[in-house]
């Protein structure tokens, strides 16, 4: 696809939906992961990678993700890795519960 760099998502000419075949996710520097907490700030699991990161939300408990969504946890560590638009894709579903790991599931199958 033109306008695509490795591990980067233009942030101006393509949608979310055109799917990124070959996407390198690299991995964050350490210290750097997403950490998946309660509301009660209990980790429950890491992402040092967008792929990862993609994994994990099928499996991490709805009440994190809630959590995660209704703070925009998730734009800003997703924007480091220059995947802008998907960042602004995520911080702008209103859905919760399992309604939300879907929506976030499908961003991602768009994506990979």
């Amino acid at each position: 696809m033109s306008g695509l760099k490795s591990g980067s998502f233009d942030t101006g000419q393509n949608a979310v939906g055109q799917k990124m075949e070959g996407v390198i996710s690299p991995a964050v520097q350490p210290g750097k992961e997403f950490i998946f907490r309660t509301r009660d700030g209990k980790e429950v699991d890491r992402a040092a990678s967008l792929s990862e990161f993609a994994g994990k939300i099928k499996t991490i408990p709805v009440e994190s993700l809630d959590f995660h969504a209704e703070g925009k946890h998730f734009g800003p560590w997703i924007r480091d890795m220059k995947f802008n638009v998907l960042a602004d894709s995520i911080d702008n579903l209103s859905s919760r519960g399992e309604k939300l790991r879907k929506d976030l599931i499908n961003l991602f199958n768009m994506l990979f």
